[in-house]
């Protein structure tokens, strides 16, 4: 089956969380690289007068995703990076879980525990 967006081979939508989320590796935004720019200000004041400079005008993932009918479109670098994101959560919360017990990380996860216990600051 063809991507939604063009041709070539397709991820398909994915599942994260109970979200349905689909790749489409078009989603970039652009941008200008001025790294090889020596003054940037003189560049640009340049550039505006119609001179040519050593600026590249390339393309990255978008930041922000699409929601379209329920599916949330991203790019897939994107996607890797939310999966690996949760990952390290869902990780960090379980390892909380193992030290403070059930009760003691949900009390840390809404801000109350040992070191931030608001009872005290009452009396």
């Amino acid at each position: 089956m063809n991507n939604l967006f063009g041709g070539g081979i397709s991820l398909g939508p994915t599942s994260i969380s109970g979200l349905r989320i689909a790749p489409a590796a078009h989603l970039t935004e652009p941008y200008e690289d001025w790294s090889q720019v020596r003054s940037h200000a003189r560049a640009r004041r340049r550039m505006k007068r119609g001179h040519r400079q050593r600026v590249q005008y390339l393309h990255r993932p978008m930041r922000k995703a699409l929601e379209i009918n329920g599916v949330i479109y991203m790019h897939p670098a994107l996607i890797e990076r939310l999966k690996s994101e949760l990952k390290r959560r869902d990780d960090k919360r379980t390892l909380m879980t193992l030290q403070m017990g059930e009760l003691g990380a949900l009390l840390a996860e809404i801000g109350y525990g040992p070191a931030t216990d608001q009872s005290s600051e009452d009396a």
